[in-house]
């Protein structure tokens, strides 16, 4: 029994505490990164050099910490999939980064990956970027001498969605959803004149087109959000406003949406959860400090009950929370009892406990006043036996002490009742299970306790 419920918190604690692998310096072999792994955090520059191929698999987190950046001199391959794609996000839920820097002689492939708040930089290589999802972020810009092909990808809520400005960019830019994005599509400089634009949506962007190079631009069939050609003109930016640069070529237009299946609903899910996240200082570890009395009826074994069925106690706790609905604790307990009958001899009987405990909390949400949980815990009991007689009745002695440090195991249920933000009571009912010489000793026990409650100094949080 003891190795089963050894086995039980262990698989709780491995479940819920996070696995963080750490990307810095140089990487010059073949790695994978996969889901198990993640997140994989990157601080400040991670460098894949030439020699280096790194494969991200599906459903793997990447985080970047503020103005971090991967730069790529050999090899990447991100391959999530349309049901678990690879995963791109601020370290702490709010900064931008600098993201992906592509600077190879080799060409490396984009697909199926949510990236928010980073840009995909892309310069004298070949990236091809299938499938994605850029919300939120700088954009994919693209300088001098890169070959890109771009499709079927979804960009939203960007201050670019396409950046380019170099000399020699080939591009193949289509079956691509623009939504909401400051400017789409941006080029300020190139001298290549095969760049194709085709068979996009265009919606709500303050400008779909911006076109500041001296070359003319090919967007024939595309979708600009709108039939009216009036319309469409206020968001092309051209030689007809400035002389100077080149024309648009807009025409001929699509009537109707052109049809992209992407992204999928799934994504859709996957991206709420994380504009939901906290910002970190919305989202900090807290700790807490508590006491409180209690009261337990020892069942067993069956001579500690005939002498009394009814004890005392009290008891500290210190918790701490890593994340939403779990806490990890430590606890003292301190439990005493007399014999009711002091006839013959006097009977002193105190338990003391030091228990590590992991707490769940049903229905867990922050600002919610009533919390029920369940908590588990396990450590060691020193338990401790004094008998005192005026007669010497105790193999020819007036007393006899028996101490003895056992195992010790408790859970139970509670509910947990915030009166102010800081400061909570407890009511709970455990039950204790002592592994004793003498005959293990059970019994449940009731109490109630005071907790204050202390947000982690910033240094300590995530």
């Amino acid at each position: 029994m003891k190795k089963v419920f050894i086995i039980i918190i262990l698989i709780i604690i491995r479940n819920q505490i996070y696995s963080e692998t750490f990307i810095s310096g140089k990487i010059e072999t073949t790695e994978n990164w996969i889901q198990k792994f993640s997140p994989y955090i990157i601080e400040e520059m991670a460098i894949i050099e030439k020699k280096g191929f790194v494969t991200i698999h599906p459903g793997t987190e990447v985080k970047f910490k503020k103005g971090a950046k991967l730069l790529v001199n050999g090899t990447l391959y991100v391959k999530g999939d349309i049901n678990n794609p690879v995963r791109f996000i601020p370290f702490d839920n709010e900064s931008f980064y600098e993201g992906i820097y592509f600077y190879s002689a080799y060409k490396s492939l984009i697909e199926f990956l949510i990236m928010i708040r980073g840009a995909i930089t892309v310069e004298a290589t070949g990236v091809v970027l299938n499938n994605n999802c850029i919300l939120n972020s700088t954009g994919v810009i693209l300088k001098d001498f890169s070959e890109t092909i771009i499709k079927n990808n979804y960009f939203m809520n960007n201050t670019y969605g396409i950046h380019i400005e170099g000399c020699n960019i080939k591009y193949n830019i289509f079956e691509n959803s623009f939504s909401n994005n400051r400017h789409s599509i941006y080029i300020i400089k190139n001298n290549e004149k095969d760049g194709i634009i085709k068979k996009n949506n265009f919606l709500n962007n303050v400008n779909n087109i911006t076109n500041y190079s001296f070359m003319q631009v090919n967007c024939k069939d595309n979708y600009w959000g709108t039939n009216e050609e009036k319309n469409i003109l206020k968001t092309i930016i051209d030689k007809k406003i400035n002389p100077k640069t080149g024309e648009v070529i807009y025409k001929p237009y699509l009537k109707e949406k052109y049809d992209i299946n992407f992204p999928p609903a799934s994504y859709v899910s996957l991206i709420k959860t994380y504009f939901n996240k906290k910002k970190p200082e919305e989202d900090t570890y807290r700790f807490s400090f508590g006491g409180g009395f209690s009261s337990f009826f020892p069942f067993a074994p069956e001579y500690l009950n005939n002498e009394n069925n009814f004890g005392l106690g009290y008891f500290a706790t210190f918790t701490f929370n890593p994340f939403g609905p779990i806490m990890l604790g430590v606890e003292t307990n301190f439990f005493g009892m007399e014999n009711k009958d002091r006839t013959d001899y006097q009977f002193n009987f105190n338990l003391s406990e030091f228990l590590l405990n992991i707490y769940g909390y049903f229905g867990y949400k922050k600002d919610v006043y009533f919390l029920p949980f369940v908590r588990l815990g396990n450590g060691v009991a020193l338990v401790s036996e004094a008998y005192k007689s005026e007669y010497p009745i105790f193999d020819g002695k007036n007393t006899y002490k028996d101490n003895e440090i056992c195992y010790s195991l408790s859970g139970g249920a509670g509910i947990e009742w915030f009166f102010l933000s800081f400061l909570s009571f407890k009511l709970e009912g455990l039950y204790h299970h002592i592994f004793y010489q003498k005959g293990n000793i059970s019994f449940p026990d009731i109490r109630i306790s005071a907790n204050i409650y202390f947000n982690t100094p910033v240094f300590l949080n995530r």
